[in-house]
């Protein structure tokens, strides 16, 4: 490489998708955060059990949603955008790219989070958070996420196809 060469690195576009939404500890003052450190020195703690603990509905873990068929649909709200590392498939080195994440009900009742990194998906899903129709890390704006194949593109790759939907909510 020359010594003028200029080597330009892309990372994921970020968006200002999850920073509109406070992190857990935003919520907390310094000193909050401070009188409630965990450490060998302490003769109390809190109670985390019994019947005035309740746990969230929404676990912090979360899986990586690979459709395996054509028409697969999953009912979600949109918890943002975020860069996620993940595996490269062609070199199997890790590299950042931007990952749609999302929470679900699944058939047992559970609230669960999953996210992916289609290039459609995540570009489409940003575009309707720009534009209002998706306010991230919500209940106000449910969507039906459909995959619906891989299409070649121009360039001669695979990608998949979406098809994304609001879910109306009929209050009776």
């Amino acid at each position: 490489m020359s010594e003028n060469t200029e080597l330009t690195v892309s990372q994921p576009q970020s968006t200002s998708v999850t920073t509109q939404q406070p992190t857990r500890a935003a919520r907390f003052t310094p000193e909050q955060i401070e009188s409630a450190q965990i450490h060998d020195a302490m003769t109390e703690i809190p109670s985390i059990v019994g019947d005035h603990v309740k746990l969230s509905p929404l676990g912090l873990s979360d899986d990586y949603w690979s459709p395996e068929k054509e028409g697969e649909t999953r009912h979600v709200w949109v918890i943002g955008i975020d860069p996620r590392e993940i595996i490269d498939m062609e070199t199997g080195e890790p590299k950042l790219v931007d990952c749609v994440r999302f929470a679900q009900h699944t058939d047992d009742g559970r609230v669960t989070r999953c996210h992916t990194a289609s290039a459609i998906l995540v570009s489409t899903i940003r575009s309707a958070i720009e534009r209002g129709e998706i306010i991230p890390s919500t209940f106000l704006t449910p969507i039906a996420v459909t995959y619906t194949g891989l299409r070649r593109t121009k360039s001669g790759r695979n990608a998949a196809r979406w098809d994304i939907r609001p879910i109306v909510v009929s209050v009776q």
